[in-house]
Formats: C-alpha cells, sequence, structure tokens
C-alpha cells in the first residue's frame, strides 16, 4: 500500500552525517512515542466491525505513523464516500455518518461535509432531524441537522423521538420533549416508556413522611430530620401524549405494541416460570385502545417475552402456549416445555416447542413457524 506524501519528509537517506543520524534518532523516537500515545488513545469498544448498511462499508488503510485508519465505501460501485482518516465509524442513518477522531464523536455527511464537529465525548444517530451531543462534563444537548444547538448542555440521558416526543432525563427524573425541544410532558417521572399509539406507560415516585424518634419498621431508612421524605417505591400508569392520566391499576401494567393494555396481579402459590420469565400472574386482563376491558383470566401465568411473541405459561399445569404482541390473548397451551434453539445479541433467534405426543415445532422469535427436522406448524 502507498505511503501517505507527507511521511516522505521522514525518509532517511542511505548515507546519513552524524548530525543528521542523531536527528533522525530523535524524529524515530518522537514518532514512536507519538505512535504509542495515539494507539493508547483509542482504547475501547471498537465500532466500525459491527457496522452494517445496505449500501456503504468501512475500510481499513495503514498509516505508519497513525497506525489503522477508517473510511466508507459504497459497496455496489467501490466508490470512496469518506477517506480513510477516522479512528472509527459508529453508523449511518441516510447520508449522515457518525465517527470518532481522537476519542472525540461527531457527525458527516456522505460527502464528507462536517455537520456535528469531532469535539463530543458520545452523539447519536442523526434522527428525524434532531441529535443528542453528550459533552465532556456528561451533559447531553439537542442538536438540529444543521448542528445549531437547540438546548442547553443540561440533560443527563435521553431517547430518540417517536411520535414527535423525545424523553430526556434531568436531576434523576424523565420527562418528554416535542421536536422544537419545548418540555410537553413534566420531567417528574421516575421511568418512561415508548410512546405507543398515543398512550406512554410512566412511573411515579412514591413517598412517605417518616418522623425522627418515632418507632420505625425495619425495612424504612432512618431520617436524618424531622419530617423527612423517603423514597419508598413507584406506581406505574398510562399517561397520553400531553401528559394526562388516563389509566392506573394496582396490577402490574405493560403497554403492548397496537395500544392496548394488559395487566396482572401476582399471586402467592403460583409455580414459578423459571429463568427469563416475568414472574407468575393472576388476574389477568386485556383492555383494548379505548381502555374498554375486553378480556378477563383468573389463573396462574407466567409470561416470556420475545422480540415479536410472547409465551405464556399456565403455572398450574405448566403447560406452554404463544401469542403475538401486536395481537395478545392469553392463548390456549398445548406445549409442554420449550427449548432455547439460538441466539443473537441474548435473544433467543427460534425456540422448540414440545407437546405432550412428541411433536414440535420450531417458532422465530418474529412469530414465524419453521418448518425443519420434522418439526409441525399448526
Amino acid at each position: 500500500m502507498n505511503k501517505p506524501i507527507f511521511l516522505s519528509k521522514f525518509s532517511v537517506p542511505n548515507i546519513l552525517s552524524v548530525k543528521q543520524t542523531v536527528i533522525g534518532k530523535a524524529l524515530l523516537l518522537v514518532s514512536l512515542l507519538l505512535l504509542f500515545n495515539l494507539s493508547y488513545s483509542r482504547g475501547g469498544e471498537i465500532y466500525y466491525k459491527d457496522f452494517e448498511d445496505d449500501n456503504y462499508e468501512p475500510f481499513v488503510e495503514h498509516n505508519e505513523l497513525l497506525g489503522d485508519l477508517i473510511g466508507l465505501k459504497n459497496i455496489h460501485t467501490g466508490k470512496v464516500i469518506l477517506r480513510a482518516e477516522y479512528d472509527d465509524i459508529v453508523s449511518i442513518n441516510e447520508k449522515y455518518v457518525r465517527v470518532i477522531k481522537n476519542k472525540k464523536w461527531g457527525i458527516v455527511d456522505t460527502l464528507g461535509k462536517v455537520i456535528i464537529p469531532l469535539d463530543y465525548v458520545s452523539c447519536s444517530d442523526m434522527y428525524n432531524g434532531r441529535v443528542f451531543l453528550e459533552n465532556w462534563a456528561n451533559k447531553i444537548a439537542v442538536a438540529s441537522s444543521n448542528g445549531t444547538l437547540l438546548t442547553k448542555f443540561i440533560y443527563e440521558d435521553w431517547g430518540y423521538h417517536v411520535d414527535g416526543l423525545a424523553p430526556v432525563k434531568l436531576k434523576g427524573l424523565w420527562g418528554f420533549i416535542n421536536r422544537q425541544c419545548v418540555v410537553v410532558i413534566p420531567i417528574k417521572y421516575v421511568e418512561v416508556g415508548r410512546p405507543t399509539f398515543g398512550k406512554i406507560k410512566v412511573a411515579t415516585p412514591i413517598y412517605e413522611t417518616v418522623v425522627l424518634g418515632t418507632t420505625q419498621q425495619a425495612n424504612k431508612p432512618w431520617t436524618e430530620r424531622v419530617n423527612d421524605v423517603t423514597y419508598k417505591a413507584k406506581k406505574h400508569s398510562i399517561i397520553n401524549y400531553q401528559g394526562k392520566t388516563i389509566f392506573t391499576s394496582e396490577d402490574n401494567i405493560h403497554l403492548l405494541e397496537d395500544g392496548k393494555i394488559l395487566t396482572a396481579s401476582r399471586k402467592a402459590g403460583c409455580s414459578g416460570g423459571g429463568s427469563g420469565w416475568h414472574g407468575t400472574w393472576e388476574d389477568i386482563a386485556l383492555y383494548d385502545k379505548s381502555l374498554k376491558r375486553i378480556i378477563s383470566y383468573n389463573d396462574c401465568w407466567g409470561i416470556y417475552e420475545m422480540d415479536n411473541i410472547s409465551l405464556f405459561r399456565n403455572g398450574k399445569n405448566g403447560k406452554i402456549g404463544y401469542a403475538l404482541n401486536d395481537n395478545l390473548i392469553i392463548p390456549e397451551t398445548p406445549y409442554v416445555k420449550y427449548v432455547d434453539m439460538d441466539s443473537e445479541y441474548g435473544k433467543p433467534f427460534f425456540i422448540k416447542l414440545v407437546k405432550e405426543s412428541g411433536d414440535f415445532t420450531f417458532l422465530r422469535s418474529d412469530g414465524e413457524c419453521i418448518e425443519k427436522e420434522g418439526s409441525k406448524c399448526d
């Protein structure tokens, strides 16, 4: 591979004077120290090896002074889109490419134009014209697609915009901002979920007041001041996109992908579901998008959620069934066991469901049945 032109200044002639030899050794030492420092500074996760895109892929060029540098090329034409000058290329979303250089993150477009200067600890993908930036004080701000800051660096965590709403964390609590970065759902929740069909699952903290000097239960922390407020628990509910509470329950609440709501309460005496199962439940109820209760089940159940399906285990007889998450119902349970057959990023890629008769079904985590090795699809 051809060396970069600028390295020619460090080339050493065949015949050197003593003075030239000393200078040459000094330059070599400086170069080695620089290379060591650069190599050290590039420690951490390597992103370009996991880069995935249908049209572009990273490539590596070795620089004798700077080490391996990463560029980007078109898969179909082989044309170089970004020269090999970055320490890492993280991802691409439309024309926006996240890059790292000397541990500093930024965004360039596929023409090489700098959109977000490489000055940040990290940055998100450009998504719907918005990007979240983390500065060296570990605070987060939002910028537009032309790099203009839309907020100050005040937030502690964030999530992408969905239906025009993005979750942000401030002083340990969550709320939502719109695309204009105006807080439209107050920052007061200890947990928030993904906006789905006009609904958001949230959790509010439950506090209790303990007066110093009174008898306190063992599970209550001692306080240092009279009437000190102590965090105790959290309560889940469903709010709409205007922040108004529209659904509460004393039971556990699950907001489904299609806007339906599933509630379930724990019951002592039901057999455990095992590893991966979300406990055991009784009194499961399903509400439609208008919050009308449409199905009730009073029994012991275990729930095991995957990508697009959920397994249900009847806690009384141990048998298993499954249902698609976008049309969740409590299903029939004809299977006596299941086996994770393969994994992808820690999640089951497909499972084997076995009936008492020995017949079995292979089911992908997206809900599609696979016919192989004598399996049967119902």
